[in-house]
């Protein structure tokens, strides 16, 4: 493999990680440095261990996930342009990789460790796409900034979830997400409501 040619380690990312798919979780590094084509000495010198190797298959995904957000409609909103790019890609581009690493990933303390480490990663280009389709106020940065953590919280919650219920992670994920719109705008409604009532009573004289 030659050295530092980031669509070589993803070819061997992929290798290594459908052999440890198939061992359900137990491959050896030998074993997977077989599978990809190449020694083991290549092998640890890409991957210092051997859960490393999930790295350049979920920055590949987060790639991808960001190129779709990136080119959604510009007056969709950030949490409809998230989405449909989670959509596209966990439950279409990468589906069934997806859904046949998941309960090998959450199996394992270690595998799981660095999936979670490249989701929180992967905030940093996902942001700036959240802050473009964040309009008005001084605080928009700081909103989108939270947005995004909040999105990705529930993109990693409906795997985790669907590594166990053999569920779709979308469908999990949508779910989700509609329940925190019901509860902020219940949220909303009942501070309007408190506003209301506190308005009447200060406007209604005293007998």
């Amino acid at each position: 493999m030659p050295r530092g040619r980031a669509v070589d380690l993803l070819e061997v990312s992929l290798a290594a990680v459908r052999c440890l798919v198939a061992s359900g979780g137990s491959a050896s590094v030998a074993q997977m440095a077989a599978s990809a084509g190449v020694s083991q000495r290549t092998f640890h010198r890409s991957f210092p261990t051997k859960e490393d190797v999930l790295r350049p298959l979920m920055r590949d995904a987060t790639t991808a996930l960001a190129e779709i957000m990136a080119g959604r409609p510009q007056g969709e909103g950030a949490v409809e342009a998230f989405s449909a790019a989670y959509a596209a890609t966990a439950g279409g581009l990468y589906a069934k990789r997806t859904r046949a690493l998941l309960p090998v990933v959450y199996g394992d303390d270690a595998l799981s460790a660095v999936w979670e480490h490249e989701a929180r990663a992967s905030e940093v280009l996902l942001e700036p796409l959240v802050i473009a389709r964040t309009h008005g106020g001084d605080d928009a940065g700081a909103r989108a900034r939270a947005l995004t953590t909040v999105l990705l919280a529930l993109a990693a919650a409906s795997l985790r979830r669907a590594a166990v219920s053999h569920e779709d992670p979308v469908t999990l994920f949508c779910a989700s997400r509609d329940a925190l719109a019901l509860l902020r705008d219940d949220d909303a409604r009942q501070r309007t409501e408190a506003g209301r009532a506190s308005r009447s009573a200060t406007a209604t004289p005293a007998t």
